[in-house]
């Protein structure tokens, strides 16, 4: 979801876009009940409770609440506050994910080598996270696409601290 709000009022409208999620989490619980098997509901907000605030984002009440079973966190940034969000997620179940965008990256790693990324990787599941979401990534080849190798390295390596734990990273 792309920022729905004027700037200078997304926190005095975010109960609007709490309600819209509250009514969201309702359809997804029926498709649930009828399908007889878990309909998850993710949403991928900014890297920090204060980005969630500045976007009209109540994030600690679609915790609270457990609205949503996945928040992806980032959008430009490999810094994301993963501790803030286990702190207000403990001990409920919902998934904390590392967003890697290779599209709207951050002006100083567009492109960055695997080396990178498995840096990345290896700071957020150290803070808890529990996996990687990548976004405009290609999963199969695409001519012209210069990094398509690069994303089907990630995608075998991404996998969790253990896989990545005796490969060459730079932090």
């Amino acid at each position: 979801m792309c920022p729905i709000f004027l700037p200078g009022e997304a926190w005095e409208k975010h109960s609007l876009l709490t309600d819209l999620i509250r009514r969201i989490r309702v359809m997804t619980l029926e498709v649930e009940r009828r399908r007889g098997r878990p309909f998850l509901l993710a949403a991928r907000v900014p890297e920090n409770v204060v980005g969630c605030h500045f976007d009209g984002i109540d994030v600690g009440t679609w915790i609270k609440e457990q609205l949503i079973d996945i928040l992806a966190l980032g959008c430009r940034n490999f810094e994301v506050d993963l501790v803030a969000f286990r702190q207000l997620t403990e001990g409920l179940p919902i998934k904390l994910l590392g967003v890697i965008d290779d599209h709207h990256s951050s002006d100083g790693y567009c492109a960055p080598p695997i080396e990178v990324l498995r840096g990345v990787w290896s700071n957020w599941y150290h803070q808890g996270a529990d996996g990687i979401q990548t976004f405009n990534f290609k999963y199969g080849p695409d001519p012209g696409e210069l990094h398509w190798p690069m994303h089907q390295q990630a995608f075998r390596e991404m996998g969790g601290a253990e896989v990545i734990r005796h490969l060459d990273k730079t932090f």
